[in-house]
């Protein structure tokens, strides 16, 4: 399970929740949830990290010090 997908469970978020959020379909946020992070368009990060209120280092995992 990925970062988004793991935010989005803890925030009690459905894909379609999300989705309508993000203005795409459920499909996309499915195909987001198993990308690597590099193949994730900067565009959903940056909306992605505003909804989670987080920063989008934590997203794609990174180890922020």
């Amino acid at each position: 399970m990925n970062n988004i997908c793991q935010m989005r469970k803890e925030n009690g978020i459905s894909q379609i929740q999300l989705a309508s959020l993000l203005g795409t379909s459920q499909q996309t946020i499915s195909r987001i949830e198993k990308a690597v992070p590099e193949k994730i368009p900067v565009s959903f990060l940056i909306k992605i990290a505003e909804i989670f209120k987080v920063s989008i280092g934590k997203i794609i995992g990174e180890n922020v010090t």
